[in-house]
C-alpha cells in the first residue's frame, strides 16, 4: 500500500464529505459506505494535473462483457491534482485505477489497490501520467476467420479482433502487467495473452499469440542453485527437454507443430523442434532468447500449445541465426545418408561407413566404429582471417590414441593449408590446431592449445574451444563448461594468416581419414564468432543430463 504525506492526507480527508456526492458508484453489497481511494494525479515534470478524470475498476473488469460498468466511479482532480473516490460495495477488494488528462492527452494505470480494510482510507501515492503508444496483437498463428477481443483488464482499454488482429490505442507508456484475449460467445474465461508489457511513447507494441489452450512458465535459473553463471549472455539457444514429468503430450498436435514460445513481454521467439516423439513422450526444443540474465531466477519464457488449426513455426535458422555467427548446427539426430545442417547455411553431409544413429545426449547421435566410420561435409568451414568457436558432445571408447572430433586438415605438420583440427590426444588431452605456415607446430604461422585435463571414461563430456584471431590470451579449451587451457600456447595466434584450404570438413576423422573416432558425437556445432566463457559454461549446465537452467514453473 502507498501512503501520502501527512499534510495532503489532512487536505484529502477534509475534502471527503463534498467528493463523495461526485461519485455515486452503481454496484450493490454489503459495504459500509466508507470505504475511499484517496490520492494525487502529477504531470511527469511532477506539477499537479488538474482537470484529470479518474476512474475506479474492478481489477477483473471486463469493458466489452460488462459495458453498463463503464462509469464505476470516478472523480476528476481538483487544481491540486487531488481525487477522492467512495466505494459503497464489499463485494469487490481490488480495483484498477485508471486516470487521463484530455488537454495534455497523457493517461495513467495505478494496478492492484486493495480497499479490503472495512471503513479505511486508502492512501495512494502520486500517479504520473505518461505519454501514450499502442499494443498490437498478431494471432498469426490462428484463422483471420477468428472472432473475439483484446482488452486490459481493470481498464476500459479493448478492441476487437479483425483480420487476426487488434489494436488497443492511447495505451500510457509504462508497464502494462497484462492484457487478455476471450473469443466471443465460445470462451467462458479470458485467457491471459502476455504480462509486464513495456509500452513506449508513439509507438507500437506487437505481441503475438497462437490462440494456444495451454501455458507454462519456463524459469532460467543462472543463481548459485541453477546454472551458477554470472554475466548476462545474447544470443543464447536454451535446450528445452519435454517429458511426461514436465508436459502433457496428449494435449499438444502429434508432431508438436502447435508449440509456440514468447518472452515475458509476450512477443514471440524462434524454436526449432530437433525431436518430437509423442509416443514415448520425449521432445527437445531449442528455444533462442537474446539475452539470458547472470545470477538471475526470476527470468522466463512461455510456452505454448493446444491450438489444433496451429501450423508449424518451427525453424532453425531462426535460432541458430548467421547474424549470431553460426556457421553450422549439426544435430546429428539422423537416420538417413544425409546429415542436415539447423542454420541457413544448409551445409548438409553424409555418413560414411558403418556410422549409425544411437541414444545420444540429446536426443540421437551418431556412432562411428574407429575403422573407416566418418561424415563428410564438403569443402564448408573455411576459416580466413575469422575467429572460431567449436562445441560438440563427444563419449569416447577408443583408448591410447589420438581420435579427431571435427577437422578441416589433412593433419600432421604446419603448412600453408594445412586448415584447423580439433581432436583428443593418445592420453585424452583436448587440443585445437591451426596454420597457416609451414613448420613444426610453435613456430610463426601456426598455433596449438592443449588443455590440462584428461578425458579418460566413456560417459558424455561437453567440449569447447575458443581461437580469438586477435588476442593468444582469450584463445581457450573447455571440458564440461570449466577452462582447462594449459598456457601458453604452441605459437601466436597473431602470427596466423588466413586459414583456407580445399579439404572437407569431417566429423570423426581429419580430412584424410585418419585419427578416426571411436564412440559417439552429438551436437557439433561451429561459429565464427569469439563466445565468451559465461556462453560455454551455460551451454553445458543447460545441455547435460540433470539440466540446471531451466525450471518448469
Amino acid at each position: 500500500m502507498y501512503l501520502l504525506s501527512r499534510g495532503i492526507l489532512a487536505f484529502l480527508i477534509a475534502c471527503i464529505g463534498f467528493t463523495f456526492l461526485l461519485c455515486t458508484p452503481q454496484i450493490t453489497g454489503v459495504g459500509t459506505g466508507s470505504e475511499t481511494v484517496i490520492g494525487k494525479i502529477v504531470h511527469e515534470d511532477g506539477t499537479p494535473a488538474s482537470g484529470t478524470v479518474v476512474t475506479l475498476y474492478p481489477v477483473n473488469f471486463d469493458p466489452a462483457s460488462d459495458p453498463e460498468m463503464l462509469r464505476l466511479c470516478l472523480d476528476t482532480t481538483d487544481s491540486n491534482g487531488y481525487y477522492t473516490i467512495t466505494i459503497n460495495s464489499s463485494k469487490v477488494d481490488v480495483y484498477t485505477l485508471q486516470a487521463s488528462n484530455l488537454k495534455q492527452q497523457t493517461r495513467t494505470i495505478v494496478s492492484d489497490i486493495d480497499i479490503s480494510a472495512s471503513g479505511d482510507s486508502t492512501l495512494i501515492d502520486a500517479a504520473p501520467l505518461y505519454k501514450t503508444g499502442s499494443i498490437q496483437v498478431k494471432f498469426s498463428d490462428i484463422p483471420a476467420t477468428r472472432t473475439g477481443y483484446v482488452f486490459i483488464p481493470g481498464t476500459d482499454y479493448y478492441s476487437y479482433v479483425k483480420n487476426g488482429s487488434a489494436v488497443i490505442d492511447s495505451v500510457p507508456a509504462q508497464t502494462i502487467l497484462q492484457v487478455f484475449f476471450k473469443e466471443s460467445d465460445l470462451q467462458d474465461e479470458p485467457r491471459s495473452l502476455a504480462e509486464n508489457i513495456d509500452v513506449q511513447p508513439e509507438i507500437t507494441t506487437i505481441v503475438a499469440s497462437s490462440g494456444s489452450l495451454y501455458s507454462r512458465k519456463i524459469f532460467l535459473n543462472t543463481t548459485s542453485t541453477g546454472a551458477d553463471v554470472a554475466g548476462d549472455v545474447t544470443d543464447f539457444p536454451v535446450l528445452v527437454r519435454l517429458h511426461t514429468g514436465n508436459f502433457d503430450f496428449s494435449q499438444a498436435k502429434a508432431d508438436g507443430s502447435d508449440l509456440l514460445f514468447t518472452k515475458e513481454n509476450g512477443l514471440t521467439i524462434p524454436h526449432e523442434i530437433e525431436r518430437w516423439n509423442s509416443s514415448r513422450h520425449e521432445a527437445e526444443i531449442w528455444v533462442k532468447v537474446d539475452t539470458v540474465y547472470g545470477n538471475d531466477s526470476t527470468q522466463f519464457i512461455s510456452m505454448h500449445w493446444g491450438d489444433p488449426e496451429a501450423t508449424s513455426s518451427s525453424s532453425g535458422p531462426a535460432v541458430f541465426d548467421l547474424s549470431a555467427g553460426y556457421k553450422g548446427v549439426w544435430h546429428l539426430g539422423d537416420n538417413g545418408e544425409t546429415v542436415l545442417d539447423a542454420t541457413g547455411n544448409n551445409n548438409t553431409g553424409a555418413r560414411n561407413g558403418d556410422q549409425a544413429r544411437v541414444k545420444g545426449n540429446i536426443g540421437s547421435a551418431q556412432s562411428f566404429d574407429g575403422t573407416d566410420d566418418y561424415t563428410d561435409m564438403g569443402d564448408v568451414c573455411n576459416l580466413d582471417t575469422s575467429s572460431l568457436t567449436v562445441c560438440a558432445w563427444i563419449k569416447k571408447i577408443g583408448e591410447d590414441k589420438i581420435q579427431t572430433i571435427v577437422a578441416k586438415s589433412l593433419g600432421n605438420l604446419p603448412n600453408e593449408t594445412y586448415g584447423w583440427l580439433f581432436q583428443l590426444d593418445g592420453d585424452g588431452a583436448l587440443s585445437i590446431f591451426m596454420a597457416s605456415d609451414s613448420g613444426v607446430w610453435g613456430d610463426p604461422g601456426s598455433f596449438v592449445l592443449t588443455g590440462n585435463t584428461w578425458v579418460t571414461d566413456s560417459s558424455w563430456h561437453h567440449v569447447a574451444a575458443v581461437v580469438d584471431r586477435y588476442d593468444n590470451d582469450n584463445c581457450r579449451v573447455y571440458l564440461d563448461g570449466a577452462d582447462i587451457s594449459a598456457l601458453p600456447t604452441g605459437g601466436d595466434i597473431g602470427s596466423v594468416g588466413a586459414v583456407l584450404n580445399t579439404a572437407p570438413l569431417r566429423f570423426g576423422s581429419d580430412s584424410n581419414g585418419h585419427c578416426q573416432w571411436e564412440g559417439s558425437l552429438d551436437e557439433i556445432s561451429i561459429l565464427y564468432r569469439v563466445k565468451s566463457p559465461d556462453f560455454i559454461k551455460l551451454s553445458y549446465m543447460n545441455q547435460k543430463s540433470d539440466d540446471k537452467l531451466t525450471v518448469f514453473k
